[in-house]
């Protein structure tokens, strides 16, 4: 049901035929209105329909439809919590002390007509119809021709990425080439002490508790390493680095041997 993204780089920022969003660092919903009900429905289909009761005057105030898009906060781990708590006196709670945004990039049907086949850019022009005025926590998501300004802008503000949609582009469940990410990945040398071997490889360990898989041939050559010397520097990509030092999606990228970056940090 829901549309999804693949990963792509920079490079697709030239194609004219697209237009970009900024990355919502948040989690992916649906809002389902019909016949004076609602319900809301995350990308694996589990409800959150009762999760989130400051939302409640805004489902009132529109029309029957059915709109796509992300929940976000202030931080993703305060998204992450709402959308996991299950007792209503802790819902009712958090949803005065931590209040969720709902940020609407697409829109599928609108009076119970499909609107799946018409272009992505006909489809938002609705959707700025539909979401006009008067709503204290639905908010359209803007966009923008000039992509690589938009690029620009997230790198300045570390923000997670952006999408990249093709402009005529129809809603279609599933992977698509009309819709790609590009992810503001960064980059970290850090120095590991342990590990841990699995069916991959091994799972690289750091005294700050960050864990990062291995696998392919690294892997026996970041276990020699440690195993002779006590240590290894690797190369790590990551998303995002949280307030108590762990780091979002972290991913290996090579070993690090230059003998001289290594002791001056040993």
């Amino acid at each position: 049901m829901f549309m999804l993204a693949k990963p792509s780089t920079e490079r697709d920022l030239n194609n004219k035929n697209f237009i970009g969003e900024v990355k919502i660092d948040g989690t992916r919903c649906m809002l389902i209105k019909k016949d004076g009900g609602f319900k809301l429905i995350n990308r694996n289909f589990i409800s959150y329909t009762n999760k989130f009761p400051e939302f409640l005057q805004d489902i009132e105030n529109l029309p029957d439809c059915i709109l796509d898009g992300e929940l976000a906060g202030q931080e993703f781990r305060i998204v992450e919590s709402r959308c996991s708590t299950e007792s209503r006196a802790r819902i009712e709670i958090l949803s005065k002390r931590y209040p969720l945004k709902f940020m609407f990039f697409d829109i599928l049907e609108l009076d119970g007509e499909d609107l799946r086949d018409m272009k992505l850019i006909e489809r938002k022009k609705i959707l700025s119809e539909v979401l006009n005025e008067g709503y204290e926590n639905f908010v359209e998501v803007e966009w923008t021709e000039d992509l690589w300004g938009l690029w620009g802008y997230v790198k300045r503000n570390d923000l997670e990425g952006i999408m990249l949609k093709r402009k005529d582009g129809r809603y279609v469940a599933g992977r698509s080439c009309d819709w790609l990410k590009v992810k503001n990945f960064k980059e970290e040398i850090l120095k590991f002490d342990g590990y841990e071997e699995n069916p991959a490889g091994v799972v690289l360990i750091n005294p700050a508790g960050v864990r990062v898989q291995c696998a392919g041939n690294q892997s026996s050559m970041v276990k020699d390493l440690i195993d002779k010397r006590g240590f290894v520097f690797a190369e790590i990509q990551y998303l995002e680095k949280t307030d108590n030092g762990k780091l979002r999606m972290p991913t290996f990228r090579r070993v690090v041997l230059d003998e001289k970056w290594q002791a001056s940090k040993v």
